[in-house]
């Protein structure tokens, strides 16, 4: 019994030997891995540490530098001139090369003909810089087996052999690293002023911050709609350019392109008062060109871009209050106008007439189709002073609860004023104008129709259609007959 409790604890000492030799083993080859992985890295420091790089390309060169300021980190294009860079668009331009390795050598030495690699003086290249070390990677313009890239570190005496990632860098349009947003994110904006140069004259709307809440102060029926209010900030503060169309502001560029007498002018101010003007042309052919005080530029942008601005006080009132009933305490609808009537109440889930209506019925379908619409119909233009319209035949629409409670009274004109017919509701004060293609789509005289008709019952026997004469072929009656 112990020569086997013996074996048994000698075979497993020499597993644990075994698994410790083999674990020590398996890890002494994964770190000696990343070590040689390590050693490979193109760029051997952070790239946090990087504080400037430097593009060079087709005779082209562009310069890109970090700069803090108070707590604000930001991104410089320092050549082919000076401008504002986009933050996001360097950092992840910068992400790409951290994990970048060199996969062999390709040659080593003193005598090496960089010719044969296109490894000449005219190259493409990209330079990083840290505060107290500089790599600047040449990428030659031949192309190794599987499109894999030669490169050089630092005029060392050696080429190595990278990925295709390299070439890709130069393909790009260092422009795509440039802000094309009107807004730095430093600026806090507090208030907001628009100037629009209208058909019918000129629009002012001032959106001011109180509370951390924005107002339109241009709003004096009281009824804003806060959502679209909200998104006027949020659209300006995340607005941005399709491209950077030209560098500087000059006086022909400018009347050229419609910004010396620009369509809409956008003042911003911070908290302590700082300006920040954006203007922007007409649709020219397609196109909105655009200016920033703060930018030694011309940009281009699609037209829908701008739509948030181009809009009246009236935009921004709440649209669907007048119409905001609760759909779920709908029970019963009573309808009237010159062309249909009914009184309708809802019984285990289906629609009925309170009166009986001799042959006829409810088409239940109709019934939740209109009130489908109308739950999501909103108005289109609210009349703040009197306005004259037929009042006379007004079509009535009462929506009520099971004890009878309004849920919505809503009354318009038989006859359109315009493009909308106009409207009263127990929702709003205001009179209002519903549009023509909304009234429309609600199928009021569809609601009461005539049963279906029963089928016809199947008489016995098969019953064979006489074909006409046009379906004989020439001469075939005639035989039959004889």
């Amino acid at each position: 019994m112990k020569q086997h409790k013996s074996k048994g604890i000698f075979v497993l000492l020499v597993a644990v030997v075994v698994g410790y030799a083999y674990f020590f083993e398996y890890r002494g080859k994964i770190e000696k891995e990343a070590q040689e992985q390590q050693a490979k890295k193109i760029i051997p420091f952070s790239l946090e540490e990087i504080s400037e790089f430097t593009v060079t390309a087709a005779n082209n060169e562009s310069t890109f530098k970090k700069e803090t300021e108070g707590k604000v980190v930001k991104w410089f294009m320092e050549k082919p001139q000076r401008d504002l860079a986009s933050y996001g668009a360097v950092q992840g331009y910068l992400s790409q090369f951290g994990a970048e390795v060199y996969e062999e050598v390709a040659a080593e030495g003193q005598n090496i003909d960089y010719a044969i690699y296109g490894l000449t003086d005219k190259v493409n290249s990209v330079s990083f810089r840290k505060p107290t070390e500089v790599v600047t990677i040449e990428v030659g313009g031949a192309v190794g087996l599987g499109g894999k890239k030669y490169i050089r570190i630092n005029k060392q005496d050696r080429v190595l052999i990278a990925g295709y990632f390299w070439e890709s860098q130069f393909q790009k349009a260092t422009s795509e690293l440039r802000e094309k947003g009107f807004v730095p994110a430093d600026f806090e904006i507090s208030k907001i002023e628009i100037k629009n140069l209208r058909s019918n004259g000129v629009e002012h709307l001032t959106f001011t911050q109180i509370d951390n809440k924005w107002t339109l102060s241009d709003l004096v029926t009281k009824d804003p709609d806060q959502t679209a209010v909200d998104d006027v900030y949020y659209q300006i503060k995340n607005m941005r350019a399709a491209q950077i169309l030209k560098e500087g502001k000059s006086l022909q560029d400018m009347a050229s392109l419609g910004l010396t007498e620009p369509e809409t002018k956008v003042n911003l101010t911070g908290p302590k008062d700082e300006k920040l003007e954006i203007i922007f042309s007409k649709n020219m052919t397609g196109q909105v060109y655009a200016a920033a005080s703060n930018r030694d530029v011309i940009f281009s942008m699609n037209p829908p871009a701008v739509n948030v601005l181009r809009k009246s006080a009236d935009d921004f009132r709440d649209k669907k209050k007048p119409l905001s009933f609760n759909l779920a305490e709908v029970q019963q609808i009573d309808y009237k106008s010159d062309l249909a009537s009914f009184n309708l109440t809802k019984e285990a889930n289906a629609w009925k007439s309170k009166e009986k209506i001799e042959g006829k019925e409810i088409d239940n379908a109709k019934v939740v189709d209109i009130l489908s619409k109308l739950s999501t119909m909103k108005v289109k233009k609210y009349f703040d002073q009197e306005v004259s319209y037929q009042k006379s035949g007004m079509i009535e629409l009462k929506l009520k609860t099971s004890k009878g409670d309004e849920v919505l009274d809503l009354k318009w004109s038989p006859k359109p004023l315009e493009d909308v017919f106009v409207a009263k509701s127990n929702l709003s004060e205001k009179t209002f104008g519903l549009s023509m293609q909304d009234v429309g789509s609600l199928p009021f005289q569809a609601v009461v129709i005539d049963p279906p008709k029963p089928e016809k019952e199947k008489t016995d026997g098969i019953h064979i259609p006489s074909l006409p004469t046009e379906s004989f072929p020439k001469g075939t009656q005639e035989k039959k007959v004889k």
